[in-house]
């Protein structure tokens, strides 16, 4: 039998927490382009994840990719994302 492979992920991580502040980040994230008209703007400009997550990087927001897709439930609307970023991440 093979060696089990490990990864130190060190004594305070926790995937659920993880999974949890990331969403809890896309949330805040998805507000503040609701309320804050030129981090809207720059959200709606986005054609691709990677500059979603750029641009939420960039406003201080911690953002796994992967939660960005179902089965997760979305958190921003069509009116606030590029239509080609919308196909991706609000499908149905």
């Amino acid at each position: 039998m093979p060696p089990r492979l490990t990864f130190a992920l060190g004594p305070k991580f926790n995937y659920e927490t993880t999974q949890i502040m990331s969403i809890a980040d896309i949330k805040a994230f998805s507000e503040n382009a609701k309320t804050n008209p030129e981090a809207g703007k720059k959200l709606l400009e986005c054609e691709k994840v990677k500059g979603l997550l750029a641009l939420a990087k960039e406003q201080g927001f911690n953002i796994e990719e992967d939660e960005l897709y179902p089965p997760n439930e979305p958190q921003f609307t069509a009116e606030q994302l590029h239509p080609k970023l919308g196909k991706a991440l609000l499908r149905a």
